[in-house]
């Protein structure tokens, strides 16, 4: 509901059959990137029953705690992310270095 009305996005994973950590990866990928890079409020939502092993509380435990996930992306995708939000702190005032 505060999401609804903040006009926030809402991202939540969907567990089907064959969802393993490479799904999940990419999850945590889409929502940081989404959030991040695409500068749009985001709430991840995950509620206890999607826990399918313990990477996935791992990983949300290192973001919660570090604001990062280690070696989720690789440095392809970092330069790109860089280069966007780099961009965008320029706009705002800021040097825009890593």
């Amino acid at each position: 509901l505060a999401a609804s009305i903040e006009e926030f996005e809402v991202f939540q994973v969907e567990i089907s059959k064959g969802y393993g950590a490479n799904e999940w990866r990419d999850d945590l990928k889409k929502v940081l990137r989404l959030a991040g890079e695409s500068n749009k409020p985001t709430v991840f939502l995950m509620v206890d029953g999607q826990i399918q092993w313990e990477g996935m509380v791992e990983d949300i435990s290192n973001l919660l705690n570090t604001a990062e996930v280690p070696n989720l992306f690789d440095g392809t995708d970092l330069a790109q992310i860089g280069e966007t939000v780099s961009a965008r702190a320029k706009l705002v005032g800021m040097d825009g270095s890593k």
